[in-house]
């Protein structure tokens, strides 16, 4: 799995408006992971395990002997002055900076990164900022989600918001279930040569995923009722209008330093298949993908809805050896998951949080992740990208983040024309 190693990695940030005591969270964290429910089973005794291969295949090694929280739960290297108050982006380029870090075999993948003073953009509050940190092997962005509510925030927790605009769907009835996997089974091989088939674009590929990291987030207030708006005026999911918004800004991004892009690429939306319990880790992730004119100047055009469902299971399923080749020939750009967000106001220690939002993994050579979630009414969207000829520093990912908000802004800009 040395593919995914030090890329496939899922993050929320919480940001506490107030004085967050490390010693006081890594108790609560360490006597969470290591309870057990009514059955004597723990639900989260999966995080007292590591990833190791064995015979080629990924499997799981017990740390519950030798691990130590202090390893887990620490102060973020590069933001970790107890005195120095630092940027919100002075805390998100320490953070990125270990991404191309490998996790150490000898102990579980995650860890809670913890600056004790941050400024975050638009707020005035001096925040304590934690980046929850774990390889995605562990969990989906639902199941991690869960974690911050029962592991990290004060109970009871508010419930998660899992898609607050788009509708929710009715559960599979047993013939359409059937009727599915008849049709992953004759068109998956299709499929997998229509997406895996060709080369990179090298404009959107620059090699291995080894030259930085940035990460970055929106400050508009994009409500939740602008988002339905334009749901509704165009008929179109979260995800299109998203896509829409990632193509629309990168194609100026590029346009600025005149880099000619190609006329197609795969994104992808990361999708996930339910129920989830409240408790116990879970990876029901599943990719949707679909071929996305990229020079397509008009908003409204853009707008399209996800066809072709990939799932990936990757723990302990295939040889870790098949996995790197799969990964080598993972056709996309980039792609849009939907981060689940925690209704209504949550505290830590009984001290506000701020603000919460999540970046999904970077995988092999996908280089550009945007990720969309819910807090305190408002849809936060993060841009977690490996550094590039078209993004190649901080400046230059704030400017495309707001090439990427006014990309919103003209789509909701359309229907205000259109009613007035």
């Amino acid at each position: 799995m040395d593919s995914f190693a030090n890329v496939a990695d899922i993050t929320y940030f919480i940001y506490v408006d107030d004085h967050c005591d490390i010693e006081t969270l890594r108790k609560r964290v360490s006597t969470r992971i290591l309870a057990r429910d009514e059955n004597g089973k723990q639900p989260y005794g999966l995080l007292l395990k590591s990833t190791t291969q064995k015979f080629g295949f990924t499997c799981l090694s017990d740390k519950s002997k030798t691990i130590d929280f202090n390893e887990h739960v620490r102060f973020c290297p590069g933001a970790d002055h107890p005195d120095r108050v630092y940027s919100e982006h002075e805390f998100l380029d320490a953070v990125s900076k270990l991404a191309d870090n490998l996790w150490e075999e000898r102990k579980p993948k995650w860890e809670l990164l913890v600056t004790p003073q941050v400024k975050r953009e638009g707020s005035e509050e001096i925040s304590t900022a934690i980046a929850v940190k774990f390889q995605h092997l562990y969990f989906d962005g639902i199941s991690l989600a869960q974690f911050l509510r029962n592991c990290i925030l004060d109970q009871p927790a508010p419930k998660l918001i899992l898609d607050p605009v788009n509708p929710r769907l009715p559960p599979l009835t047993l013939f359409k279930k059937i009727l599915l996997g008849l049709q992953v089974f004759f068109m998956g091989p299709y499929i997998s040569l229509r997406l895996f088939g060709n080369d990179y674009d090298p404009v959107l590929s620059e090699g291995p995923l080894t030259g930085g990291k940035l990460i970055g987030r929106t400050k508009m207030n994009i409500s939740l009722k602008m988002m339905r708006r334009i749901r509704k005026f165009h008929n179109c999911t979260t995800q299109a209008v998203l896509n829409s918004a990632f193509i629309g800004s990168f194609q100026k991004m590029a346009k600025r330093k005149d880099i000619k892009l190609p006329d197609e690429i795969i994104a992808a939306t990361a999708l996930a298949s339910f129920p989830y319990p409240d408790e116990y880790t879970n990876n029901n992730t599943s990719f949707a993908f679909e071929p996305v004119p990229i020079n397509n100047n008009n908003p409204l055009g853009r707008l399209a809805e996800m066809e072709n469902l990939i799932s990936l299971e990757l723990l302990g399923m295939y040889p870790a050896a098949l996995l790197r080749e799969f990964a080598k020939c993972l056709k996309m750009a980039y792609y849009v998951s939907n981060v689940p967000g925690i209704q209504g106001s949550v505290t830590i220690d009984g001290k506000n949080v701020g603000l919460i939002y999540g970046a999904g993994p970077l995988i092999n050579r996908n280089r550009y992740h945007s990720g969309v979630g819910v807090f305190g009414g408002t849809f936060y969207i993060s841009l977690y990208i490996e550094k590039s000829k078209i993004i190649s520093n901080r400046e230059e990912l704030e400017e495309w983040i707001e090439e990427y908000e006014r990309e919103i802004q003209l789509l909701d800009a359309g229907v205000a024309a259109k009613a007035a």
